[in-house]
């Protein structure tokens, strides 16, 4: 009897201690809820961005998570795909734990065109990196910080610098610094605080639903600082921008908003034959020291900006109409071209 009674006391011995080890290694790999580390001084709970990212793909979140990042530069590529149990009251934020964006840096030296990316934004929803350095370095000819892909909803970026490449490339989007152009219908992507840094395009975009530009500083670019297409619902306000404006192609359901912004380059607004009566393109309160070009357009308003130039410092190509041009300060430092040149007055 005695011994009987002896197995049955190892027997709970071992199944308490089969429940308490099962426990705990839920606990350990449970879904992601709450403030996390990342760095290498042995104290984080993450030692990289890349395991950070694997235990939120692995486990998902049940409520927001915030990482913060230990001062230090890390060396590595990663990309982040849909995240279990993120909305829009259960998010994700990386974030430098300093708060200083020179004190965090994330950068990758990519070798050609299948990796030219630091991080790759691959569908993952309700997230933001904010006060990073996130750079692409090395010698090769390709220069991509960021990449968007898989129909994202509700990316920030706040207070980052982006640093990129300039010089020569194989193709014109090897040193895009930010790339939306790859084939998805994106909502919700908001830049704002950041400085662009070194690019040969700062940002190509296409395909997007509300896309926001506020606050940013973009420097010591060699193209077209943006080139976006297929915008439905934008608004492009109070920016600092060394380079060139290209928006064409729009939807005509929403507002796109270019505003307060302060421009040494042109404005080029093209193919916008979409925009409506209600839903006009509305360009205002803007610093241009280049200038502004219309063409084949429709429902674009011109107010209240300041445009400073030679040739044609304003022009509005045909075929275009109810163009709205109001209360503009417009000047030509060539005295052999109109500040203003209208190639067809039926188009105001």
């Amino acid at each position: 009897m005695k011994k009987i009674y002896k197995f049955l006391r190892l027997r709970k011995s071992f199944l308490f201690f089969l429940c308490s080890t099962f426990l705990l290694s839920g606990n350990l790999f449970g879904q992601l809820n709450g403030t996390y580390t990342i760095g290498t001084n042995g104290t984080e709970h993450y030692t990289s961005f890349t395991d950070a990212v694997t235990a939120l793909t692995t486990n998902g979140i049940s409520g927001s998570v915030v990482f913060n990042v230990s001062n230090g530069d890390y060396n590595e590529q990663i990309s982040i795909p849909e995240i279990t149990g993120a909305s829009e009251t259960d998010t994700i934020v990386f974030q430098s734990a300093s708060g200083d964006t020179a004190d965090v840096k994330i950068y990758y030296e990519p070798a050609g065109s299948g990796d030219n990316f630091t991080i790759n934004f691959d569908g993952v929803d309700y997230i933001t990196f904010q006060n990073l350095t996130i750079a692409s370095e090395g010698a090769s000819d390709f220069g991509t910080v960021i990449t968007i892909n898989n129909n994202i909803e509700q990316v920030y970026f706040i207070g980052n610098h982006f640093i990129g490449k300039t010089g020569t490339t194989v193709t014109y989007t090897d040193k895009s610094m930010v790339r939306g152009d790859l084939g998805s219908m994106d909502k919700f992507v908001v830049f704002k605080d950041n400085k662009f840094d070194k690019w040969k395009y700062a940002m190509r975009y296409s395909s997007a639903d509300s896309l926001i530009l506020c606050n940013n500083t973009f420097i010591n670019g060699e193209s077209d600082c943006f080139y976006i297409t297929q915008l439905n619902n934008g608004l492009i306000e109070s920016n600092t921008i060394d380079g060139n404006i290209s928006i064409s192609y729009i939807s005509g359901n929403t507002p796109v908003i270019v505003r307060n912004n302060i421009v040494q380059g042109r404005i080029d607004l093209y193919y916008l034959g979409s925009a409506s009566d209600n839903y006009p393109v509305q360009v205002y309160n803007n610093f241009v020291k280049g200038y502004l070009v219309v063409r084949s357009s429709n429902y674009v308003e011109i107010f209240n900006n300041t445009i400073i130039g030679n040739y044609y410092t304003m022009w509005v190509r045909s075929p275009s109409s109810e163009i709205q041009i109001l209360n503009n300060i417009i000047k030509s430092s060539d005295s052999n071209y109109p500040a203003l040149y209208i190639e067809d007055i039926a188009s105001i």
